[in-house]
């Protein structure tokens, strides 16, 4: 038997952005598992290993969420040809453009990442709620390893700013390199530049200015009068007692 009908869903974007795929519109296939196993998406049918599948010959990505975003794409193909088009002029862009040129460079950085997507998501789920309701878990809550638990939200804050400095060179790298794709230009172009690139150099400045980076590292982290307002009025008022 063939492969079974892929099945369209919908799939929501909440992008404004022309450039971008367009809101409440049907632009991906779901594909069924039976449809997946049939053309070795995943898996190759003759031992059900990842050689000799689909998968194997596309996976070369450098970073960890970037293959999770090639897998679900994969598992998830494009069903519009405006976007399928899209994809592929900056594919191709990438291949054999000017931008192909820089690529090195690029999977250099990419590489330095890491994690980004699940360190962030970790540092986002770690952060204190702050909230009126004195019976809420995150108020009641008891750390009896606290030591250890605040050594690694620090440690994966510090990976967190390392990850996005490094990506803050991408659109550097794309600076001086003539982009046609719409939907690449947008990706390496800052938003000042009409991008969709964010523009976070300031706010990474002010941390790496103001946090000791080789302390955190080892879960030793004293904030400034900068960063905690009231940790650096008490140091003051200490200094001037002890004087």
């Amino acid at each position: 038997a063939g492969p079974a009908a892929p099945s369209p869903t919908v799939n929501h974007h909440h992008s404004a952005d022309p450039s971008l795929p367009s809101p409440s519109i049907v632009d991906s296939m779901t594909l069924e598992g039976t449809t997946l196993y049939n053309l070795e998406v995943l898996s190759s049918i003759a031992d059900n290993k990842v050689a000799g599948s689909l998968w194997s010959r596309l996976y070369h990505t450098k970073s960890p969420h970037g293959s999770r975003m090639l897998r679900a794409w994969l598992l998830r193909p494009l069903f519009n040809k405006k976007d399928i088009d899209k994809r592929a002029d900056a594919v191709e862009e990438l291949a054999t453009g000017p931008a192909s040129m820089i690529c090195n460079e690029l999977r250099d950085v990419m590489s330095k990442i890491g994690d980004i997507q699940r360190l962030l998501s970790r540092v986002h789920s770690m952060g204190e709620m702050e909230s009126d309701d004195k019976l809420h878990p995150t108020c009641r809550q008891v750390l009896y390893e606290e030591a250890i638990y605040t050594k690694r939200k620090v440690m994966d804050f510090r990976k967190v700013l390392d990850g996005l400095q490094e990506a803050a060179k991408i659109p550097e790298l794309f600076e001086s390199t003539e982009v046609k794709s719409e939907l690449l230009f947008k990706l390496v172009r800052t938003i000042g530049k009409g991008g969709c690139f964010p523009e976070m150099q300031n706010e990474l400045n002010f941390y790496f200015e103001n946090v000791d980076l080789d302390k955190a590292a080892i879960g030793k982290y004293e904030p400034n009068g900068l960063t905690n307002p009231d940790f650096g009025r008490a140091v003051d008022e200490f200094e001037r007692i002890r004087d």
